[in-house]
């Protein structure tokens, strides 16, 4: 009788501790997943940005080719870019050779280069601000026909485009600049109604 009750007792013992490590994994188990998780979530948000950083430092450059020179053929003008160079992580923009050409292919303006640092921040809050915008050998052709016409108020002209009416809710871009820096500038006046004047 007594042995009958000792095996009882310890079968009971037995099912008593199965059922504390079975609650015990069911309780941890979630926690570990979740634990164990993380870094996986970790990797993936990682990786995403790396992607993300690695696609717009390798489109925008191109990106910038394309509607730069679509634009200039809008208005009836030529600009070419020799190279483009985008730096997400400082908000770098630098450009070299660059040419403007005027309706005749006269050079409108011309630059070794210009490099545009931006702030993040302030294009949140739908501005733009730039600490420092840098413009290295330019040289601008500014000549009058002699219909009395500036080849800079044309551009500007045909830039600005037929007038439109705006929205009464619609305001102007915010742009900030902090320095302006110019290496080396070079300006070229030629006038047509003071005898060919060229300086």
């Amino acid at each position: 009788m007594q042995q009958e009750q000792g095996h009882t007792l310890a079968r009971c013992r037995l099912t008593l501790a199965q059922i504390v490590i079975a609650m015990t994994e069911a309780s941890s188990s979630p926690a570990t997943l979740a634990s164990s998780r993380w870094p996986r979530r970790l990797l993936w948000v990682g990786g995403t940005l790396a992607v993300l950083l690695g696609g717009s430092w390798a489109a925008v450059p191109h990106l910038i080719q394309h509607y730069a020179g679509q634009w200039a053929q809008g208005i009836g003008r030529q600009l070419t870019l020799g190279e483009v160079v985008f730096e997400p992580w400082a908000l770098r923009l630098t450009l070299r050779d660059i040419r403007l050409a005027d309706r005749d292919g006269s050079t409108l303006l011309a630059a070794q280069g210009l490099r545009v640092d931006a702030q993040a921040w302030p294009l949140l809050l739908g501005r733009v601000a730039l600490d420092e915008l840098t413009l290295d050998a330019p040289q601008l052709l500014a000549s009058r026909s002699a219909a009395g016409q500036w080849n800079w108020a044309r551009l500007a002209a045909d830039a600005a485009g037929p007038a439109q009416a705006k929205p009464q809710d619609s305001q102007p871009l915010k742009l900030v600049m902090t320095r302006l820096v110019l290496n080396k500038g070079r300006i070229q006046l030629q006038d047509a109604l003071a005898a060919g004047l060229q300086r």
